[in-house]
């Protein structure tokens, strides 16, 4: 019965997360709390090996060092409420170390419903861009994070950015089985199709890059032929910048696609050595700089404790535009317990996923964009790797698995 519970909670805490952090109301913390020790009285046995594991305890040592320069800026309480905050995150890393070990129908049932809720999301994000009166997402974002479309569509493109080419990947893998179900490829193959469609709909141009990259790893890449991999990454490229003035031209005709076509226009400028037009993404560079000469001035413990909301990190020196350089300049040194925690998590779902495409996105996506939000932690740990479980492996070989 217990372990029941701890699976709804599961999916009603998935559910609430999706949109983004502005859902961390006290509402959901309590909820997450529940969730937690429901989780661990009702697997205890599963899942107090995985919580003593190095990798867990590096995060206990990285969320009390949260908890106390927190405390400095903003007091004790609302720095228990940033942990809590930070931990619910994070716990899709648990939630996949539950659910691999729960029933195969479990993990279709789940799968299945987090997939409904994604097109949820994807449904919600059109509707509020109708009512708003905007051409794109991104033309949302930019009338002020007021507008909730900011949370759902920012959040849920990144996250389909690295969901999109996972599917491709496992259609692929797919065609080459003997005993390949055809179904699966049809049923991957739409998700894939929507979620590029929504990608190039929403126009927010990182997420559309992270994916094409996504593609072109999953077109060339090989074990044990990494020249190979290479040399038709480099002609992807070459091709690319022979037909990017017509693709410019083409979408910079139509005005719902100006957006698109400037930023290929940034793009190019930066391929061919040009970086006169690359605005924005000189941009992005001169934040993660930002925030790099941050960390260098505050190298032990960052600049957390002088962070009293998220508007005033810019005013701190952290850019707020790259996962990796801002948690540097954030946490200082205590930044690498962070980073060992996700990349060792990533590491061991890379080999139950028998792929590296969702690791390198992740940690590309990292220098591009904010990631630590709940949906990108939901695709990365939870959502992709069940993805690879449940169409690439059969049931007998998930269960000799651990």
């Amino acid at each position: 019965m217990l372990r029941n519970i701890s699976i709804f909670l599961t999916f009603l805490l998935c559910v609430m997360l999706m949109q983004g952090w502005r859902s961390f109301g006290t509402n959901t913390l309590i909820l997450f709390g529940v969730w937690l020790i429901v989780t661990i009285l009702a697997y205890y046995g599963e899942i107090m090996p995985v919580l003593r594991q190095r990798r867990f305890a590096v995060l206990y040592v990285f969320l009390i060092f949260y908890f106390l320069s927190s405390s400095f800026s903003v007091g004790a309480v609302s720095a228990l409420n940033r942990v809590v905050a930070f931990m619910s995150v994070c716990s899709p890393i648990l939630m996949y170390e539950l659910l691999k070990r729960t029933k195969r129908s479990t993990r279709i049932r789940f799968v299945v419903i987090l997939t409904i809720v994604l097109l949820f999301d994807v449904f919600l994000s059109f509707q509020y861009q109708r009512l708003l009166g905007v051409t794109t997402m991104r033309d949302a974002s930019i009338l002020g994070d007021q507008y909730y479309i900011v949370y759902i569509a920012f959040n849920i493109s990144y996250s389909l950015a690295l969901i999109a080419p996972a599917c491709l990947e496992i259609i692929k893998k797919q065609n080459k089985r003997i005993s390949g179900n055809k179904k699966y490829v049809i049923v991957l193959g739409f998700l894939m199709v929507l979620f590029s469609l929504f990608l190039v709909r929403a126009q927010f141009m990182t997420a559309i890059i992270l994916a094409l990259l996504g593609y072109t790893f999953v077109m060339f890449y090989k074990k044990k032929r990494l020249f190979r991999f290479l040399i038709g990454v480099g002609f992807a490229i070459v091709v690319f910048v022979l037909v990017l003035p017509s693709i410019i031209d083409l979408l910079g005709n139509k005005k719902k696609y100006y957006d698109i076509s400037y930023r290929l226009e940034e793009i190019q400028s930066v391929l061919t050595g040009n970086e006169q037009n690359a605005v924005d993404i000189g941009s992005r560079q001169n934040l993660s700089m930002l925030s790099l000469e941050t960390f260098i001035r505050n190298p032990i413990f960052g600049v957390n404790h002088r962070l009293v909301d998220d508007q005033h990190v810019i005013q701190q020196g952290v850019g707020n535009h790259a996962s990796w350089p801002d948690s540097l300049a954030l946490y200082g040194l205590f930044a690498l317990l962070l980073f060992f925690f996700l990349f060792d998590s990533l590491k061991r779902q890379k080999n139950d996923m028998g792929s590296k495409l969702t690791m390198v996105l992740f940690i590309v996506l990292g220098f591009l964009n904010p990631l630590l939000f709940f949906p990108q932690l939901f695709s990365t740990f939870l959502y992709i790797p069940l993805l690879y479980q449940l169409f690439m492996e059969s049931p007998e070989e998930i269960g000799t698995r651990q």
